[in-house]
């Protein structure tokens, strides 16, 4: 249940973002939610995480420090990165990516009357061959 507190504007020192600590609670899709669509209920159900573990477990999301000045103190520093790996994963994922579209591309891709894309394409003279043949 929220907790809802009142204040005065001018005591305000800074605003925060909180998340569930959904790793430390092990929360998963436990729960269904059913999907609408244009305001009507469907039968159609999808996912959703359910915060059943200690619900109240918070923690600072510090990706959205917007006033780092007073957040600081409560700022976990990360661990030392190396460049050489950072560049080595990123070359590795992008390649990657960039293999998986092209190998989907060459199974299966058929164009307009289920030909191999690149073979019954109907531009410049196929076209003009076809007026030229309805007008003899």
């Amino acid at each position: 249940m929220p907790v809802f507190y009142s204040f005065v504007v001018q005591d305000l020192l800074c605003t925060i973002n909180v998340q569930h600590d959904c790793a430390s609670s092990r929360c998963g899709p436990t729960g269904v939610q059913h999907v609408y669509q244009e305001r009507h209920r469907t039968e159609t159900t999808r996912p959703v995480i359910m915060h059943t573990n200690n619900p109240d477990s918070m923690m600072l999301n510090t990706a959205q420090m917007r006033d780092a000045l007073h957040l600081q103190k409560f700022r976990v520093p990360s661990g030392g990165l190396q460049s050489d790996d950072i560049l080595k994963t990123s070359a590795e994922a992008e390649l990657s990516s960039r293999k998986a579209p092209s190998a989907i591309r060459g199974k299966g891709s058929r164009g307009r009357g289920g030909e191999p894309w690149g073979t019954g394409h109907t531009r410049g003279k196929g076209r003009a061959a076809t007026a030229t043949a309805s007008a003899s």
